[in-house]
């Protein structure tokens, strides 16, 4: 046999060989891969102390960042260990939302949820925050940050940027904000005031400062917010709001007037 048709045989038979051995090898493996059955884990609650569930403490939403590390939290504590001097003048207690006994809070964790840090104080100290007048609910432990911002309802957090997080809720304003057109009614020139006034807070630090972002033509209770990844250098941030201040029948309505919205905010370099 010529030597060169001898070599050309034996790589022939070689590559021919590995194929076979390599569908013998990999084919067992592709047939018996099993991703297994997914399951729910309990995980810790976020709390001032990590790791303890704190007594008094309720989540309301959350939101995790692309990264799978990042959370942000936000919720609630009821501090119901101190005596409430509203009690007697029949204001209900502890869980009144306009007392000092009621605390907004917000959480974020960088390690998947096994550590928490409190940045309420971030949220509510934001840059511009409208100044309103909660008055008749004040009590020396209040703070004008309270007031100003007394509720967080939804939070969320870019995909593509874990610093990137936004905060909604509402203050209350004792005096209001009236409109004079919400056509309710299905009549024009129906004027409307609004007490509970929508705040949204955003920060690109990952929650160290938050600016707010113009909320004056918002309406509504808002009841869910979503931020998309970046596009041409911004954010675009989605909100729902429900007008139940509106629509409730103390205030004349029925609760059937469709006043649920969707609201868009573009986030570029800076807040407005």
């Amino acid at each position: 046999m010529i030597k060169g048709k001898w070599f050309t045989r034996a790589l022939h038979v070689t590559i021919a060989l590995s194929f076979v051995l390599g569908a013998f090898v990999v084919a067992p493996t592709a047939v018996s891969a099993d991703p297994g059955t997914s399951q729910w884990e309990k995980q810790t609650t976020p709390t001032d102390d990590d790791k303890v569930i704190l007594p008094g403490s309720d989540i309301i939403d959350f939101d995790m960042a692309g990264d799978g590390k990042t959370i942000y939290a936000i919720g609630t504590w009821y501090n119901n260990c101190e005596d409430d001097p509203w009690a007697p003048l029949g204001y209900g207690g502890p869980m009144d939302l306009y007392t000092q006994y009621h605390y907004p809070k917000l959480w974020k964790s960088v390690d998947a949820g096994v550590t928490w840090k409190d940045q309420t104080a971030k949220a509510l100290d934001a840059k511009n925050l409208p100044d309103l007048e909660a008055a008749a609910f004040d009590v020396d432990d209040a703070t004008d940050e309270e007031e100003d911002f007394t509720f967080f309802t939804a939070v969320s957090v870019a995909p593509d940027d874990p610093n990137f997080v936004v905060v909604a809720g509402w203050g209350y304003d004792e005096n209001g904000i009236d409109v004079p057109d919400i056509d309710v009614w299905n009549e024009t020139g129906v004027p409307f005031t609004y007490n509970y006034i929508p705040i949204v807070v955003g920060s690109n630090d990952g929650a160290s400062k938050f600016n707010y972002m113009g909320c004056s033509t918002v309406e509504g209770m808002i009841t869910c917010i979503d931020v998309s990844m970046e596009l041409d250098d911004s954010h675009s941030i989605a909100l729902g709001t429900w007008d139940w201040e509106a629509e409730s029948p103390v205030n004349g309505g029925l609760y059937a007037y469709d006043r649920g919205m969707i609201w868009r905010y573009d986030a570029g370099g800076y807040w407005s």
